[in-house]
């Protein structure tokens, strides 16, 4: 395992943002995965706290891995008690945070489940796989367990005589057992829902510090030194309050210039075109699936 002072800085639980575990191959011509533990901030950058090689991703492996910056984060006076970890659906990680952390919650990677739903609906024709796609996606976009529920009940209605198969496969892997989080409401506003960004990290050693070749293990941890003193001089800030996006800014000029907005109450709005929402300006909130998502909306700036 290699990390740095610097970077279980930003091991803190009191710093808002999701962990975020993934593994990475063909790196090492043994065959061995580097295992990396890193978090995104309020505007989903991406910063690495250690990095692990094991010979094995077995349950013990994950929980040694978690041991050890436990035992960092106590000797550096830090606390490391993660509420939300993003991953991939891979048991033995899950089973050691589990015994690690029995009140963390894992949040399922949207993309991998889009991804594994894709060969699944991908043996459906065209129109069918379109339509089951869009509602993979509302209810991904759920923000909360009622419109879940009414998002599922629509899809299982429609799966009735079109794609009974997919509707099983969907419920028994996705919405039952440890993987079925993925949706935006099982998080805090603005937390990232799929691992995207620890993804893009491990590409960019294949990239840039490895030239894309594989190398013997203690070649290898020469340069995981480099990429750790790397990201440690770095010195990127860990942001802590979401930025709008320039759709949301864009959708914010729009909606100040137009009657959209009814005033229903001491600094409450009602927002209305072919839906509706309510914004609270004093606590900067909306509850729209936007904000749900990004924290900050194109109706609250509006």
């Amino acid at each position: 395992m290699v990390t740095t002072k610097y970077l279980m800085s930003k091991i803190d639980s009191n710093l808002p943002g999701c962990y975020h575990l993934d593994a990475t191959y063909k790196l090492i011509k043994n065959g061995f995965p580097l295992i990396v533990l890193g978090r995104t901030d309020a505007v989903h950058d991406f910063h690495p706290l250690g990095f692990f090689i094991s010979s094995h991703e077995q349950e013990i492996d994950y929980q040694e891995f978690y041991q050890g910056f436990i035992n960092l984060s106590v000797l550096l006076d830090t606390e490391f008690d993660p509420d939300y970890v993003v991953q991939d659906a891979w048991l033995a990680s899950f089973n050691a945070l589990s015994k690690q952390f029995a009140d963390c919650k894992l949040l399922m990677c949207y993309f991998h489940v889009i991804f594994n739903c894709r060969k699944e609906y991908g043996k459906l024709n065209k129109e069918l796989a379109v339509q089951c796609k869009k509602f993979l996606r509302k209810m991904h976009y759920s923000i909360d367990l009622k419109d879940m529920e009414r998002n599922f009940r629509e899809f299982k209605e429609f799966s009735k005589e079109n794609c009974q198969d997919f509707y099983f496969y969907v419920k028994n892997q996705w919405l039952t057992g440890p993987f079925k989080r993925w949706q935006i409401f099982n998080r805090p506003e603005g937390f990232a829902c799929t691992n995207s960004p620890i993804e893009s990290f491990n590409r960019s050693i294949k990239r840039t510090f490895t030239k894309r070749k594989r190398m013997f293990v203690l070649d290898f941890v020469q340069v995981l030194l480099r990429i750790a003193r790397y990201n440690s001089i770095k010195n990127s800030t860990f942001h802590t309050k979401p930025v709008p996006s320039s759709k949301a800014k864009l959708a914010g000029v729009k909606y100040s210039k137009k009657g959209y907005f009814k005033k229903c109450g001491k600094n409450i709005y009602k927002f209305s075109d072919n839906e509706e929402f309510l914004i609270n300006i004093t606590d900067k909130m909306c509850n729209c699936k936007y904000f749900r998502k990004d924290a900050i909306c194109g109706h609250l700036l509006g």
